[in-house]
């Protein structure tokens, strides 16, 4: 499972892809309530930062600030110092 968000006053996304055919639950950082995938145009129910683990993937806006939790790893670090 793979979850990433765009940041952005307005405008932001977060999304979850199933990338291991994974089912059940997933929880996100997202606020409860239904909120629109912009795939497929199907809701997508959040209770109690919850919600169902999609068949591939989904994205949905958001305009709360979420408390999120960056991934940081030196293999995937655009910046390359020169020496």
């Amino acid at each position: 499972m793979i979850q990433a968000a765009w940041d952005w006053p307005g405008a932001s996304l977060y999304g979850v892809f199933n990338v291991s055919a994974a089912t059940g639950q997933v929880n996100v950082p997202l606020p409860d309530g239904v909120y629109v995938d912009l795939l497929s145009r199907a809701p997508v129910c959040v209770e109690h930062s919850r919600t169902a683990v999609p068949d591939t993937a989904f994205i949905v806006r958001y305009d709360s600030d979420l408390k999120l939790k960056p991934f940081y790893s030196d293999l995937l670090d655009h910046y390359i110092e020169v020496k």
